[in-house]
Parts: C-alpha cells; structure tokens; sequence
C-alpha cells in the first residue's frame, strides 16, 4: 500500500475546463478539454489528483516504478 503525503494537489474546475494545478497534467486535461466529453475529462483530472495525492512527490520526481506500484495497489484493493 502506499503511502499518502502531503503534497497539496487541487482539482479546480470552471469555465476553462479541469485543472490539477500540476503543469504537465494541466496541460493533458486542456488536451483532452478539446477533444472529450467534459464527464470524461473530469475522471481523468479526478485520477491525476488520486495520483499524485497518493505519489506524495512533485510531477518531476515521480518515476515509472511510482505509476505500476500505484496501478498495481489499486488492482489489489479492488479499485478501477
């Protein structure tokens, strides 16, 4: 199980669509902003914000070994 830190991680809405306050990720979400359903785009900031709330680190630090033990943790719990 992983741990959870505090690293502050917002999800933001408004008229500009989903933000996780995360560059890289905000600039995922205004990706998808133009192409999905505003519903999906909203599961995919809620799951960068369940990420990198549960990751603990900055976007920089996190490793692919942070992404499979974090897959891998919610495949165990039971969580999709």
């Amino acid at each position: 199980m992983l741990p959870i830190c505090a690293w502050p991680v917002q999800l933001t809405l408004g008229r500009a669509g989903c933000r996780v306050e995360v560059p890289p990720a905000d600039v995922y979400l205004a990706f998808l902003g133009g192409r999905c359903r505003p519903n999906t785009v909203l599961a995919a900031a809620y799951d960068l914000k369940v990420f990198f709330t549960v990751a603990g680190k900055p976007p920089q630090e996190v490793r692919p070994a942070d992404v499979l033990a974090f897959i891998t943790a919610q495949s165990t719990c039971g969580v999709s």
